[in-house]
């Protein structure tokens, strides 16, 4: 196995102390992975490749589903080593093998879809759901982690703080009026109940950077790395307050793991950083580290004043239900992870 980049594979050895524990717990195992050619399940493939590459542990097979897999290997001929099942999440035929784990990762949080042709994009996330629950319920036993979002909370601003796991239970009544949301909250709500009958964790992800993150899409963070490698200025839209965090990938796949393999059967965990950022500041702080990695000097420019007497949008989790009960913690700050990200990007040139 070769990764994409050299920051990849030093990011996978750090990533391989983290996980090494839970994922021993899975040999001999099974696992589905959903989802398993976005950001997300690029670096779930990338970790299980180098899990088999540096440890004696035998994990059985591993069945991945997409809907484009020949483009997939294409584009990563260093994870074809996977059983790709093609198909659609929401009717997706079932692995004749018993599963033992399935990460259901399925349907990218996509702005355009979501604003285009909301109903698709809820019917996704609610029937993909139902399937992959569905594939669970014929295997006994079988552990179900639901990659669920932090869009769950709603929109908040900084006088209500950071999203707290208490602040939302599951609850399929969609009030917020915003597809993806929705659709989170009712697959949320049909993987704790009672009809399939099968252990499920829910990881609620928050904002992430690092390799395999879209630079085009809108993802604010992406584009402002984008813009610093094509030597473009930075264009903030907005007035910059809104708040953010984000959490580094080899953070992200040890929680999820960890959630998977130790979490409690209906249990919420907050999934991301605790560090709060405005988009202003992180503006300026990617086009600091970029010029400090040799990239062109950009300016940034805020197209909106803020409005007076106006809190700020917050979109920001706390994490200490998942600091506390498995002992998680971060370990990439969000400097290293804007370097390490240009760096990636570089080494593809």
């Amino acid at each position: 196995m070769k990764a994409s980049s050299q920051q990849i594979r030093n990011d996978l050895n750090e990533l391989f102390k983290l996980v090494q524990p839970d994922l021993t717990q899975w040999e001999g195992q099974n696992l589905l992975i959903t989802g398993g050619t976005g950001f997300f399940g690029k670096w779930f493939l990338e970790t299980l490749s180098f899990f088999r590459e540096k440890t004696q542990t035998r994990l059985g097979r591993i069945y991945v589903l997409s809907r484009n897999p020949n483009d997939f290997i294409r584009n990563h001929p260093h994870l074809q080593n996977f059983d790709f099942i093609q198909g659609d999440i929401r009717s997706f035929s079932f692995p004749k093998s018993k599963i033992h784990g399935i990460i259901h990762g399925a349907t990218a949080a996509s702005a355009q879809l979501n604003t285009d042709s909301p109903q698709e994009m809820y019917e996704t996330i609610v029937e993909g759901t139902r399937r992959a629950l569905l594939c669970a319920k014929e295997s006994p036993n079988c552990r179900f982690l639901m990659i669920s979002s932090g869009a769950v909370y709603g929109k908040r601003n900084l006088s209500e703080g950071p999203s707290k796991e208490e602040d939302f239970v599951f609850s399929d009544q969609a009030i917020l009026g915003d597809a993806y949301a929705d659709g989170k909250r009712k697959a949320e709500a049909l993987a704790a109940s009672n009809e399939f009958g099968q252990f499920a964790a829910i990881a609620r992800c928050f904002a992430f950077v690092g390799p395999y993150l879209p630079l085009k899409l809108h993802f604010a963070i992406g584009n402002f790395i984008a813009d610093c490698l094509a030597g473009n200025p930075i264009i903030i839209k907005g007035d910059g307050t809104p708040l953010r965090t984000y959490l580094y990938p080899t953070d992200l796949i040890s929680w999820l793991l960890a959630i998977f393999s130790r979490g409690e059967k209906n249990r919420s965990y907050n999934v991301g950083s605790d560090v709060m950022i405005s988009i202003e500041q992180l503006a300026n702080l990617v086009q600091k580290e970029a010029m400090q990695m040799g990239l062109p000097d950009n300016s940034v420019k805020v197209m909106q004043k803020p409005k007076p007497n106006e809190a700020p949008a917050c979109y920001a989790p706390t994490v200490q239900r998942a600091v506390k009960e498995l002992g998680l913690n971060i370990t990439v700050d969000l400097r290293d992870s804007i370097r390490r990200t240009i760096r990636h990007h570089l080494e593809q040139v």
